[in-house]
């Protein structure tokens, strides 16, 4: 964790911001992005996250409290992950790790290194744990 995850910023320029989920990162293009550390039910610090979707008129909000996962490309971006399903032999789908398993943030690490995208701010390991009120 370091002093620039922590300051407040607010990017007006086209971004793409990946929340790690129960199942794999999500993708989100937007027109605008703020970030900054709040005060968060029994957390002292929490980020919180206010961006506009491409394409909406309206802003989203979020707060991400215990291991924070948001990472914030430069531009409007794809990024290739694996899909988090496979085909059994029955010709189901059933996923290839549990709910919050340490493999989809690996995927997500190579393939965000692999793509030589910018990142602008990684918040992933921001430890918002140590200062609960």
């Amino acid at each position: 964790m370091n002093n620039e995850t922590q300051s407040p910023i607010e990017i007006t320029a086209p971004v793409t911001l990946c929340f790690g989920g129960p199942f794999g990162y999500t993708l989100v293009r937007v027109k605008s992005v703020k970030t900054e550390m709040v005060g968060y039910a029994q957390y002292s610090k929490a980020l919180r996250v206010e961006y506009l979707e491409k394409g909406k008129r309206l802003r989203k909000a979020q707060v991400q409290t215990y291991k924070p996962t948001l990472v914030i490309i430069e531009g409007h971006v794809d990024l290739k992950l694996p899909d988090p399903f496979e085909t059994t032999a029955s010709g189901g789908e059933r996923t290839r790790g549990s709910s919050f398993d340490p493999i989809w943030g690996e995927e997500f690490a190579k393939a965000l290194t692999a793509s030589g995208h910018k990142v602008l701010r990684d918040y992933r390991g921001l430890n918002t744990g140590e200062n609960c009120r």
